[in-house]
């Protein structure tokens, strides 16, 4: 449980041996390669047409398979997988190019006719529309011509207008061809002396001329026209079914687009290389306990090599790799989300698991919430497969679980109910009643738990105190920690003895928990300002002494540790004292419903603000008084993907 030492390898390489020397490194899993921030391309433009080729060839097919699928219940979706392969499979993927290079300009094709295709149809949609009004229309269209002295014209009209205007008096002939309630198609003659009135009174009665002729009927082009349409739906259902055809190939798909995207970045690395006529040098950073490792790898590749390793101090940079046991690494996840921890400093991920873990099994608090938390948490995490964000989030619920069924039994509290007096286990819980319990501290009436909740508080300040003493004691300044840790720690240590003592708990402490304070106080302030000059150290006293309120204040920020157990458990006894009565003839079903759906509902809402909550309080209370953030997670060189993982890691 601590950070890694990480050391500096500098390789100087036979320039055609690049590729393979590469390799070996890249199979050790311990390598990242020191890039030039000048370095911008990437690789060869062959590898970026490939990928480019291959990313849309694999997103056209998992868009276009899903699409089928809904519409074709003959047809399976397929499903957003990272896929497990062995490094050597991964290595040798390259040999599915002869594979799957003829797929990709297949898709390419199927998408070009696809568009194609579509385009067509859309166009042959309108033009059927645009007949569709006239389909009433027994008259071809070419009986409507002109003559050499009058003009004849097609169009429609709304019928109310075509019948209003039909009586009126007007320079021209209108007749009704065929109507609906709504639209009418209305044919105008008139002499060419009268057009400017004629088509001044049209324009008034919202006449819409059509341009359609020829030797055919309205009835006959629609149904033209859909000829052409199911013609070009076949197509477009071959092309799917082209599409499905591949479906299986997706995998070795991906597969390859990872390896695209490993020589992708191998190239960009390689063009930050320093270079002679027939050598090259790259620097990397390597785990110190990794060396030897990548030593033996080089030496089994067979290549002519220089190495030299030279260990990285703590006040220098270098990437942060923690070793952590699997429980703790899956809490690393928290400390991530805020940032990681900076090269050369404590790693206070285990300390942290515990009071979240705690916390999270106190917010909860029930035996029915502790197991469905540790069994789906399992099982989610589990059929994941691989070290995600999402995974260690499942594995820390499925841990919370098992705190928050400890503090279910010390509460007597499976789904709201009491279990085990009703087993006769315990004549009363644990833990005292979450309302009614209450201590009196200096004559203030102070509920228990609530008490608890700033207890745990404290603790974990004087943890955050003590944390950053020993970072301080790691780095040499032996007088900073005991002055700005440890006497602050032993403060608050003289606190908690003396509330306990004013609430009856413990007895006679009340002086000796005062002097504690006192003492603490004054060696605080006193050595505040050691490090100052002039009037500095005076002011620096003064701050110090301040500082007490915001001790107070962060104190007080665990009320909400108590104010959410509260709720949540209030929460369950009403859903089950609701529930519980129900269960007997058609009215259990409604039990029933009530049962799950109110639990279900009290668990997303109480997993939610447990872990919002509790992250709050270890970003802030506790990482605020030591934490060095802004590390940079050690990434190997070829590691990274977005399909695949290396499953014999």
């Amino acid at each position: 449980m601590a950070i890694a030492k990480m050391s500096r390898m500098k390789l100087v390489g036979v320039k055609s041996e690049e590729d393979t020397i590469l390799a070996a490194l890249h199979k050790t899993c311990s390598v990242q390669i020191i890039s030039s921030d000048s370095v911008t391309e990437q690789s060869s433009d062959l590898f970026v047409d490939k990928f480019d080729r291959l990313s849309f060839a694999c997103d056209f097919l998992f868009n276009n398979v899903n699409r089928i699928a809904k519409i074709d219940k003959s047809a399976e979706p397929v499903k957003e997988e990272v896929y497990g392969v062995t490094y050597d499979n991964f290595v040798s993927a390259l040999s599915l190019e002869e594979e799957i290079n003829p797929i990709v300009d297949d898709l390419y094709e199927i998408s070009k006719k696809t568009v194609d295709l579509k385009a067509d149809m859309a166009s042959l949609v309108n033009e059927m529309n645009a007949y569709k009004p006239f389909i009433g229309l027994k008259s071809k269209f070419s009986v409507f011509k002109d003559t050499a002295n009058t003009k004849v014209l097609l169009g429609l009209m709304k019928t109310a207008q075509a019948k209003a205007l039909e009586e009126t008096e007007a320079p021209c002939i209108v007749n009704l061809e065929c109507c609906d309630s709504i639209t009418a198609v209305v044919s105008v003659i008139y002499h060419v002396k009268d057009e400017a009135e004629t088509l001044a009174l049209l324009s008034t009665y919202g006449f819409n001329r059509t341009s359609f002729s020829g030797d055919f009927t309205a009835k006959d082009k629609v149904g033209e026209l859909n000829s052409l349409i199911k013609k070009t739906e076949k197509e477009l259902l071959v092309l799917d079914q082209r599409i499905l055809s591949y479906a299986d190939r997706l995998k070795d798909m991906k597969i390859l687009l990872d390896r695209y995207s490993f020589e992708l970045e191998k190239g960009k690395d390689k063009k930050g290389f320093d270079r002679t006529d027939s050598t090259f040098l790259m620097e990397a950073y390597v785990p110190t306990e990794a060396t030897e490792r990548v030593e033996e790898a080089l030496k089994n590749a067979g290549v002519k090599v220089y190495t030299q390793f030279e260990v990285i101090s703590k006040d220098e940079f270098a990437p942060t790799l923690m070793k952590n046991n699997k429980v703790t690494r899956q809490f690393e996840f928290v400390t991530n989300l805020y940032s990681p921890p900076k090269y050369g400093t404590i790693d206070q991920n285990f300390i942290m698991m515990i009071f979240f873990s705690v916390f999270m099994g106190f917010i909860m608090a029930d035996m029915g919430y502790g197991i469905i938390m540790t069994v789906v948490g399992y099982l989610m995490a589990k059929k994941i497969g691989r070290d995600t964000g999402t995974a260690r989030l499942c594995n820390i619920i499925a841990f919370g679980g098992i705190f928050t069924f400890i503090f279910g039994v010390l509460f007597d509290s499976f789904f709201g109910y009491g279990l085990l007096r009703q087993l006769g286990l315990l004549s009363q819980p644990i833990m005292p009643d979450a309302i009614n319990h209450k201590l009196d501290v200096a004559g203030i009436s102070v509920p228990t738990l609530l008490l608890l909740s700033l207890g745990m508080g404290v603790v974990q300040i004087m943890a955050s105190l003590l944390m950053k003493a020993a970072a301080c004691f790691s780095n040499g300044n032996i007088l900073d920690g005991i002055f700005d840790g440890v006497v602050w720690a032993v403060f608050l240590g003289g606190l908690i003895l003396l509330v306990l003592d004013l609430a009856g708990v413990t007895h006679g402490l009340t002086t000796a928990s005062a002097i504690i304070m006192g003492v603490s106080v004054v060696v605080g302030a006193l050595t505040a300002g050691r490090h100052e000059k002039g009037f500095g150290k005076v002011s620096k006293s003064f701050s110090a002494v301040y500082g007490l309120i915001n001790y107070m204040s962060d104190i007080l920020s665990y009320a909400r540790l108590y104010g959410l157990m509260l709720s949540g458990a209030q929460i369950a006894q009403i859903v089950t004292s609701m529930s519980l009565p129900m269960m007997h003839g058609a009215m259990s079903i409604v039990g029933v419903l009530i049962l799950i759906i109110g639990h279900v509902f009290n668990i997303a809402m109480g997993l939610l603000g447990a872990y919002i909550h509790d992250s709050r309080l270890q970003y802030i209370e506790f990482y605020g008084r030591f934490y060095e953030g802004e590390g940079e997670l050690f990434q190997p060189f070829g590691t990274k993907f977005d399909n695949i993982y290396f499953a014999d890691k």
